[in-house]
Parts: C-alpha cells; sequence; structure tokens
C-alpha cells in the first residue's frame, strides 16, 4: 500500500513562501506531487504536517482554509487513486499514481472538450 505524505518545502529567498507538495511513497520509492499551494513557514506545522490557521488577517486566513480544505481534498482523490490501483490486484509504481493523480484534470478538460460536429 502506497503512503502520502504531506510536505512544505521553504523558499530559498528569506521570506518568501514555500510550496505544498505530495510525497507518494509505494515500494521504498518516493515520488512528488507539486501542489502548487504556497504558504509561508509560520503557517505550517511540521509536526502535524498541517496549514496552520493562526493567523490574524482575515483575508490571509480565508486564504489558508481554502488551501487546506484543498489539501483534504486532494488527499482523498490520492487515497482514491491508490485504492483503486490496489483492488486491480497487480503491482504498481509510485509514478502510476502520480501519473493518474496529475493527468486526471488534463483528461477531464479533453472529455468536457466540446466536439465539432458537422
Amino acid at each position: 500500500m502506497a503512503t502520502i505524505r504531506t510536505k512544505f518545502r521553504p523558499s530559498s529567498v528569506e521570506g518568501r513562501e514555500g510550496t505544498l507538495y505530495f510525497q507518494i511513497i509505494h515500494g521504498r520509492v518516493a515520488r512528488q506531487i507539486n501542489t502548487g499551494y504556497k504558504i509561508f513557514p509560520s503557517e505550517w506545522d511540521e509536526h502535524a504536517s498541517e496549514i496552520i490557521l493562526s493567523v490574524s488577517d482575515d483575508a490571509r486566513r480565508s486564504l489558508l482554509l481554502a488551501l487546506k480544505e484543498r489539501m483534504k481534498k486532494d488527499v482523498r482523490r490520492l487515497e482514491s487513486i491508490i485504492a483503486g490501483l490496489e483492488r486491480s490486484g497487480g503491482t504498481y509504481p509510485a509514478d502510476r499514481v502520480v501519473e493518474f493523480f496529475t493527468t486526471r484534470l488534463l483528461l477531464t478538460a479533453i472529455i468536457s472538450w466540446p466536439s465539432e460536429r458537422g
């Protein structure tokens, strides 16, 4: 069974936001999925691996809450992908989880693209 970890990579530039990403580990192979979500180091709880909502600025707090909810949805989607791969009965590499997660949006866009009728 693959494991999912939520990680934070601080910016190399002092005072800038860092990036949240998922680490997928399966068969002793680790792969990363970049989320594109950006937060400051003070907004990340390293031990709980989650966003901290203790910001007093309402706009920033709303953004962090939205990111936290989006991360939960992404984790549920990853869990669903992993469960489907496990049910298929065969072996699968960590890359397959990443592939299914990252191509889902592309496939949704292609399927919903209106077809030309002539």
